[in-house]
């Protein structure tokens, strides 16, 4: 979070509500990249998703080890997706705050993380390698849509 309030201050745009959209959009940002990461940051030892999740969906962790992850690990990983849409959802506002170009550059960074997040849902079973790489195809998606409007993509 301090970062996203560091780069608030740098672009003269402080102010309580602007915080409380960079907090939102600083923490979906962090929990795209865990979500990405899942299979690699395990073998090192990190556990990015509650274990509690992992639980009550019926998940063991030596899944997590494995190439291929089951249908409960990917309902487990599909609901921390659409949680981490949802801080996206509540932040993109500041978009708009940040004026015309601000604006666009954040909606460029937001819509090339939320391209992350789709592109782990498409890699089902498969998500524990992470998403596709992002290529020339994202660039330009995301580029060309922020030229148009800095108006949030529907994220659900």
């Amino acid at each position: 979070m301090p970062e996203g309030r560091l780069y608030l201050r740098l672009a003269g745009a402080e102010s309580p509500r602007n915080e409380a959209l960079a907090d939102a959009l600083a923490l979906a940002l962090q929990l795209t990249a865990w979500l990405a990461e899942l299979g690699p940051a395990f073998a090192h030892g990190r556990l990015r998703l509650p274990a509690e999740e992992l639980a009550r969906g019926g998940v063991m962790l030596a899944e997590l080890t494995g190439e291929r992850a089951g249908p409960e690990l990917v309902r487990v990983v599909q609901r921390q997706i659409d949680w981490t849409r949802g801080f996206y959802a509540k932040g993109w506002e500041l978009c708009a705050a940040l004026g015309p170009l601000r604006g666009r550059q954040l909606a460029f960074v937001l819509r090339w993380h939320a391209a992350e997040l789709a592109a782990l849902e498409s890699a089902g079973s498969r998500l524990l390698r992470g998403p596709a790489e992002a290529g020339w195809v994202r660039l330009l998606a995301c580029g060309s849509a922020c030229l148009v409007s800095r108006a949030a993509p529907r994220l659900a």
